[in-house]
């Protein structure tokens, strides 16, 4: 039941920073950056870091868990 709580709380947090990142490339960067290419390549440079910041914590989290996990093979 915990593991259920932390997974659905992983995901709103994820789901909320993309929300919160959708807002902000739309009020930043669409609104004051007139390149059309330029906008383009500064939300992608956004998600992207996004995405990469995610990943990094996700791994951080899992190698937590990991090494708190008792040690099966010296069974």
């Amino acid at each position: 039941m915990r593991a259920l709580l932390v997974i659905s709380a992983l995901m709103a947090a994820i789901w909320a920073s993309l929300i919160a990142l959708v807002y902000l490339v739309e009020a930043l960067i669409m609104r004051w950056v007139a390149l059309s290419l330029l906008r383009s390549v500064l939300g992608m440079t956004a998600y992207a870091a996004w995405v990469a910041a995610w990943y990094f914590t996700l791994m951080r989290i899992a190698r937590r868990v990991l090494k708190r996990a008792p040690d099966l093979s010296a069974r």
